[in-house]
């Protein structure tokens, strides 16, 4: 008879709300050696600026997840770090990200050059950009999601190997880290698409997704 999976819990908190004893670390570099997984993530991020002039926000969200996508691609190809990346959409004169893709992926490269040398033109959507980072001064939330490749949490292998739980935990406002725990909710629903595809081991029951009615980040999702 073959014996019960043991619930497995865990817990993602980069804001240090809860008094869970060890919270997950995550990388949002892995896996984005894959330029569609480094898309996905970027428009993820991008989708969480606000913006006070509506018939702006489609394009300034474009030209950010254009700049985040090739960035976070090129810090995974180099084996850079989140904190890097951080430096490169602060300082646009810096060329790291440039020259890096120029040697994996030229398409994304010249169009990264062409939006760093849009001075004037795409200011705006670099300062929002830019404000995403922010939260990443505080080590503490930094490291939540800056972990080495080997210590990262992994996310697909968790929801397939039991009936497992993972609670999201964030404050959901802007100066918080509501922008990279929506974005570790949006890779937990891939991680559930891709499954339901593949024929691999679903999770069972499916996937539950609950957002708090006060709070735009996800707080709890649930996976077996």
């Amino acid at each position: 008879m073959q014996q019960p999976r043991t619930e497995q819990m865990a817990v993602f908190d980069p804001e240090g709300l809860s008094d869970w004893p060890q919270p997950v670390r995550w990388s949002i570099l892995t896996g984005c050696k894959n330029p569609i997984t480094a898309a996905r993530r970027a428009a993820a991020l991008a989708e969480r600026i606000t913006l006070d002039d509506s018939d702006e926000a489609d394009r300034v969200r474009a030209t950010v997840a254009a700049v985040l996508r090739c960035c976070l691609h090129a810090a995974a190809r180099a084996d850079c770090t989140v904190a890097q990346v951080r430096d490169w959409i602060e300082n646009r004169t810096n060329r790291t990200p440039v020259a890096i893709l120029e040697l994996v992926f030229p398409a994304w490269a010249r169009e990264l050059s062409l939006l760093l040398a849009a001075a004037g033109t795409d200011d705006e959507a670099f300062e929002a950009a830019a404000r995403l980072f922010e939260p990443l001064t505080v080590p503490s939330r930094s490291a939540a999601v800056d972990a080495p490749p080997a210590e990262s949490f992994d996310l697909d292998r968790f929801m397939r190997s039991g009936p497992n739980t993972v609670y999201l935990v964030s404050r959901g406002t802007t100066d918080a880290m509501a922008a990279f725990t929506a974005v570790f909710a949006a890779e937990a629903h891939e991680a559930a698409r891709q499954s339901s595809h593949t024929g691999a081991a679903r999770p069972d029951p499916t996937v539950w997704l609950t957002v708090g009615p006060d709070n735009p980040a996800p707080l709890h999702l649930a996976a077996a």
